[in-house]
């Protein structure tokens, strides 16, 4: 007889589980626009990296990346992208600042 034992999963393993099953061209997505990221705060002279920020400078460094980012010819980045944008950088995120358990 099978007993069934139900848990209950630690952060650590969901991160895991998450992880495991982010395609490959999301994690090419990801590279960029954390490149566009930097390259944008070394231009808006921010010195830290993102992720060696605590939770409300995160917040608003990535609201000001938002609205003031340009494409490379000086346009504006269409909804879609940003959306995309804002997955890949708490994609980042996860990876490089795990949830405390």
């Amino acid at each position: 007889m099978n007993k069934r034992s139900n848990f209950l999963p630690s952060n650590n393993q969901l991160a895991a589980l998450a992880k495991g099953r982010v395609p490959k061209n999301a994690v090419k997505n990801t590279e960029g626009w954390i490149n566009i990221m930097n390259q944008w705060g070394s231009d808006v002279n921010y010195k830290e990296p993102l992720e060696n920020q605590d939770k409300e400078t995160i917040e608003l460094q990535v609201s000001q990346f938002l609205c003031g980012v340009t494409t490379k010819n000086g346009g504006r980045y269409s909804r879609t992208s940003l959306k995309n944008a804002l997955s890949a950088i708490n994609r980042h995120l996860q990876n490089v600042k795990p949830v405390p358990e």
